[in-house]
């Protein structure tokens, strides 16, 4: 399974070790509003889950998209 850097990698096209915690809209280029929804989009596909929109809005960071996906069951 792919680690959850690999899905962000994945849909943002940069090295899934340039991301860490903290890496977030402001840090990973093309992770405005359409790439949002794309890496959403990646995530629910790749870990099978169905995301809140609640949960979707608080997505700010790889480490609060890991803390997201923990609450859902994921070991991200």
């Amino acid at each position: 399974m792919r680690t959850l850097e690999e899905v962000v990698s994945g849909v943002f096209g940069v090295e899934p070790q340039s991301l860490d915690e903290s890496s977030s809209p402001q840090s990973v280029e093309g992770w405005d509003s359409m790439g949002h929804v794309n890496l959403v989009t990646a995530l629910e596909q790749h870990f099978n889950v169905s995301i809140d929109i609640d949960d979707v809005m608080e997505m700010g960071s790889v480490g609060k998209i890991r803390e997201i996906l923990v609450a859902y069951g994921v070991r991200a």
